[in-house]
């Protein structure tokens, strides 16, 4: 794992020197070439913080929906498409997008019976059509692999996708404030967090854990959600 993190960064930072902050998204896949163990993140299984955040998000007091009972979730950065066919096993329709051409060729490789939707978008330029039509978002490691600067951009983009009263999960590496941001994958501060809820965006949650990779890794999960009246994200 330490290997193939290491040929991520290196391939990163061969594409950011170039002015490129994200095309080394399809670079690090192509370059693969079909091996899954040359891509960090891609472990063979869903991602356990996001089903765990999505068992607790129970109706509430205030009457909200079950998380559970929306038919139609986008996925962020969905790689190889674990996390994708985990939420479509709870009977949710998936749409699960990627950067990178070549991983969304190798989901459906990988899952040629699937009903997920599985789509090659840019998240800087996504289909008019996606426009406040997602009740639920997952957004799972993708910021933490966006240098500072396109965070806030790319939070507004996925709320523009964001259905009027729906919620978007976040799952990120975490930092304490003062502390470096160290090497890609970038860990957020709580502060940052806080700072993409505004406008339409209310942040309804957020916790800081450590998961159980050797060594355990600092992580945040946090729910925003768009608050129910009409207009666009800005």
């Amino acid at each position: 794992m330490s290997e193939a993190r290491d040929r991520i960064r290196k391939i990163a930072a061969e594409h950011r020197a170039r002015g490129d902050e994200t095309a080394w998204f399809e670079a690090v896949y192509s370059e693969a070439g079909g091996d899954r163990a040359r891509i960090a993140w891609a472990d063979g299984e869903p991602n356990p913080h996001v089903l765990a955040l999505l068992d607790e998000m129970k109706p509430g007091a205030d009457g909200e929906r079950d998380v559970l009972e929306v038919l139609e979730v986008l996925e962020v950065g969905c790689g190889l498409g674990d996390t994708s066919e985990a939420l479509a096993a709870r009977g949710l329709q998936v749409t699960a997008f990627d950067l990178s051409p070549t991983a969304i060729r190798w989901c459906r490789r990988r899952f040629p019976a699937s009903s997920v939707n599985f789509v090659a978008a840019d998240l800087f330029a996504l289909p008019s059509t996606w426009e406040n039509r997602f009740p639920f978002i997952v957004e799972c490691y993708t910021l933490q692999v966006l240098p500072s600067a396109l965070r806030a951009r790319a939070m507004r983009a996925l709320t523009r996708t964001l259905a009027p009263g729906g919620h978007l999960l976040l799952v990120c590496r975490a930092r304490d404030e003062a502390e470096p941001e160290g090497e890609i994958p970038w860990p957020l501060t709580e502060t940052e967090l806080r700072s993409f809820a505004g406008g339409d965006l209310e942040l309804t949650k957020m916790e800081r854990f450590l998961d159980d990779e050797g060594p355990p890794a600092s992580r945040f999960r946090a729910v925003y959600r768009r608050s129910p009246g009409e207009g666009g994200a800005s």
